[in-house]
């Protein structure tokens, strides 16, 4: 709590005491006026300078807040150029990976599809063979047993003159 005392008895002490005013000679008092003008005039150009270079200053970050966000937005946009760049890249070299996944994958067949050719070519050509083979193998077969019935008659044939060449 505050006591009332006090601020009255403070109140009643101040008229008692004399003001400067009335005590100081005027020279001196508009002297000391003068030079609190002055250094009110010189603290008033202070405050001036320093808004000024305030102003200065805010001017300077303001230009420098665009700079930056002109190179943000050139940043981004190089950032957006190359993301296009390397995705357009890589869906370039897919396509070429498949285009060529898919040549491999007609050669594979096509040699494949030679390879059955050969192969079946071959079989024919071996079963070919064996029938020739056989063929032969009969032709000569039936070629020697005729040639071995004719060396039969003529045996035979030969038998029977050298019978008759005995008889006589």
């Amino acid at each position: 709590m505050v006591d009332t005392n006090k601020r009255t008895k403070s109140r009643r002490t101040a008229p008692s005491q004399t003001p400067e005013i009335l005590t100081k000679p005027l020279p001196q008092i508009l002297d000391e006026m003068q030079d609190h003008i002055r250094a009110a005039a010189e603290a008033a150009r202070q405050a001036e300078l320093a808004a000024k270079a305030a102003r200065e200053a805010a001017g300077s970050a303001t230009k420098a807040s665009a700079d930056a966000e002109k190179r943000a937005e050139d940043a981004r946009k190089a950032g957006e150029k190359a993301a296009e760049d390397a995705t357009r890249a890589a869906a370039d070299a897919a396509t070429r990976a498949e285009q060529r996944a898919g040549a491999a994958m007609q050669a594979a067949e096509e040699a494949a599809r030679k390879s059955e050719d050969a192969d079946r070519g071959a079989r024919e050509s071996a079963q070919a063979a064996v029938m020739a083979a056989e063929k032969a193998a009969e032709d000569a077969a039936q070629a020697a047993a005729d040639a071995a019935t004719r060396a039969e008659q003529r045996a035979n044939a030969a038998i029977q003159a050298a019978a008759e060449a005995a008889k006589k």
